[in-house]
């Protein structure tokens, strides 16, 4: 049973419901706790301290996402991420290693940090995959190699009927190099291609924003989007789904495919990505003051902007009338040049962002 307090059980059905998947979370942490603990009673802070409690609020938070809940309510759950309390006691975000974004973290994309990420995403996924499927059918972790020395590498999931040697299905994860350079695009579509001969069916996982798409379906009709996930199941092999998710949003829960007549499986990619992130304690590594080292398009890289400073992992931007009162006054310190708008503007915001920062 789930105790919820007066204040929940008054409001909203979407919060009520929200606040219900936020406690269930909780029991879900002390399953877990306790199994890694031989059976025995885990510790307390496993699952009902501060950091459990930040991982219950980012679950919460993508529940009222699914559920197309009023902005209010999200904006509150991530005013409580920000610096969430648990039994009275403040901690700070560094604490939890729980990404700044709602989905996908872009900083993750820089090369010095893909590879293990990348690798480590994918076991986060077969975690949550295996339990369900692991009656019947056994995962394999298989390399491509390609470069002019094999240096690159790059793995991928193979699922098996128990003791059958014939694919059904391929998981494969898109790289910033198959998007980027002609020998890694040419190594991910050939994988894409051999799987296909063999008859699997096929879910291709592209948490890239730079470089050229590598889905080759037509996107009529899709939603703006930075991210997707592509199934194409083996028959027939004319039908696909799209599952897609911007900055702005989670990742998506997709349909895995197995052999017929089996059902399908939900894979919840957001609860893998958070599981990795955490592992990897990718707050204390990423420098989130600068922006990140890709080629993004204004409106993505304005929106990075928009996320870390609601987050709290920037400072916000004086006023627009004080930044535009300083550009103007610098303007006519240097003479009144024409063509400088632009750098006089940066530096009014860098200016005021000095003066707000020195002591009063």
């Amino acid at each position: 049973m789930i105790d919820v307090d007066l204040t929940v059980w008054n409001s909203a059905t979407i919060w009520y419901a929200s606040g219900l998947a936020h406690e269930g979370f909780h029991i879900k942490l002390y399953r877990e706790a306790k199994a890694q603990n031989d059976g025995h009673e885990p510790e307390i802070d496993t699952w009902a301290g501060a950091g459990a409690e930040r991982k219950c609020l980012q679950f919460q938070l993508g529940v009222l996402e699914d559920l197309e809940a009023e902005q209010y309510f999200l904006d509150y759950i991530r005013e409580l991420m920000k610096s969430p309390e648990y039994g009275g006691n403040p901690l700070s975000s560094e604490e939890y290693m729980v990404s700044p974004f709602p989905g996908m973290d872009p900083y993750l994309e820089e090369c010095g940090r893909w590879p293990c990420f990348r690798q480590t995403l994918l076991k986060r996924v077969c975690e949550l995959l295996q339990p369900k499927i692991e009656a019947h059918y056994e995962t394999a972790v298989c390399e491509r190699r390609y470069g002019a020395q094999e240096e690159f590498r790059e793995e991928y999931v193979v699922i098996r009927r128990r003791n059958e040697e014939s694919l059904v299905t391929v998981l494969d994860f898109v790289s910033p190099d198959n998007k980027t350079t002609s020998a890694g695009r040419d190594a991910y579509l050939n994988t894409r291609r051999e799987s296909k001969k063999a008859g699997a069916n096929l879910v291709e996982i592209d948490l890239v924003l730079q470089g050229q798409p590598t889905i080759d379906h037509c996107r009529d009709g899709l939603p703006r989007w930075n991210y997707a996930v592509t199934v194409t199941p083996a028959a027939p092999p004319d039908r696909h789904e799209i599952y897609t998710s911007t900055l702005e949003k989670r990742l998506p829960r997709f349909k895995l495919p197995l052999a017929a007549p089996d059902r399908d499986v939900v894979i919840d990619l957001q609860a893998a990505f958070a599981r990795c992130y955490d592992q990897l304690e990718l707050t204390k590594l990423i420098d989130y003051q600068r922006d990140p080292a890709l080629l993004l398009t204004e409106e993505d890289r304005g929106c990075v902007d928009t996320l870390l400073r609601q987050m709290g992992f920037r400072e916000a931007d004086p006023p627009h009338e004080r930044i535009a009162a300083l550009a103007y006054s610098i303007w006519q310190r240097e003479g009144c040049p024409t063509g400088r708008h632009q750098q006089h503007w940066f530096m009014a915001v860098e200016e005021l962002k000095q003066r707000m920062q020195s002591p009063k």
